[in-house]
């Protein structure tokens, strides 16, 4: 198995986890508050790292510490946004409204000078008239959970530009290391700002939601979106992660029993419409840039001679 297909199956495993998670996050606000579960379920990933960190004797530079407190930053504020969401809006309907981080994605590497293909903005019309059928109420107003989530979906395209142009070369582990140690420790002090109240009994009734996103989602599927992303292009691994939405909502429909309405299905439909043709056109557009980029070399080449 060659490295780039070994990094594809890695990348879909991590959809496929972070689609069923939404089910054990949405469950788990039936006891505890959402930021006392995210510094619980973050700590928890950063314990489960913390053996392989030891036995590798692992260093910390100043540069991976830096990158890591930042992602850290990043993940921390669009978590707690969704798990704030997840108090009122179905694991289905959070995992598809989240994955619209890969349509935002091109347009948000436009300010780091990347080019967007201007058919961007027929995914982004596509992208909101889905999010439209799934969110917006009777009255014409979106739902605040939907409006957190599309926050989150924003800050989430952040994370993964700052992961593709600050990750390479660092070590995979002692960077997701940093950044659940950095969620964690800012989920607590959320915790203590808000004023939330934790029991043993509450922590005791949900700790196989604490485990599976403590452990699989967290320790597990954040490094192996680091791990993967290394090896494959951007456009590829966000097609294989936008996944994710189709599996949170076969979570949902598995683990809780919720159901989307047609109208919200419509919805489903034309948001994994924009996120497969946004990859499809960051895809082309990149292929463009580097056959533009072996021109330039050739022709710098050939005057050269």
């Amino acid at each position: 198995m060659n490295t780039r297909t070994r990094a594809h199956l890695i990348l879909f495993f991590t959809a496929l986890i972070w689609g069923l998670s939404f089910a054990s996050q949405a469950a788990a606000m039936d006891y505890l508050p959402p930021f006392a579960f995210n510094a619980i379920r973050y700590l928890l990933g950063a314990l489960v790292l913390l053996p392989l960190i030891l036995f590798r004797k692992t260093t910390f530079d100043r540069h991976q510490v830096l990158t890591g407190l930042l992602i850290g930053l990043v993940l921390t504020t669009a978590s707690s946004l969704q798990q704030v969401s997840l108090q009122v809006a179905s694991a289905g309907k959070a995992g598809f409204i989240t994955g619209l981080y890969i349509v935002f994605v091109p347009f948000l590497a436009r300010f780091a000078g990347e080019k967007v293909n201007p058919r961007q903005f027929i995914a982004l019309a596509l992208a909101l008239a889905g999010l439209a059928l799934m969110s917006l109420t009777e009255g014409g107003g979106l739902d605040w959970p939907d409006f957190f989530l599309l926050i989150c979906a924003v800050l989430f395209a952040v994370h993964i530009i700052l992961i593709e142009r600050r990750a390479k070369g660092l070590d995979s582990l002692a960077l997701a290391f940093v950044q659940f140690v950095t969620a964690g420790s800012l989920a607590i002090l959320l915790s203590l700002i808000f004023g939330e109240t934790l029991s043993w009994v509450n922590v005791k009734a949900s700790m196989g939601s604490i485990l599976f996103v403590g452990i699989f989602c967290c320790g597990l599927a954040y490094t192996l979106q680091i791990v993967g992303q290394k090896g494959s292009d951007p456009t590829t691994a966000s097609l294989i992660m936008s996944l994710e939405s189709v599996f949170a909502v076969i979570g949902g429909a598995l683990f809780l029993g919720e159901r989307l309405s047609a109208r919200q299905l419509w919805g489903c439909a034309f948001i994994l419409a924009a996120v497969v043709y946004s990859t499809i056109l960051d895809s082309k557009n990149r292929n463009s840039l580097h056959k533009e980029d072996l021109s330039n070399v050739e022709e710098t080449s050939t005057n050269n001679s």
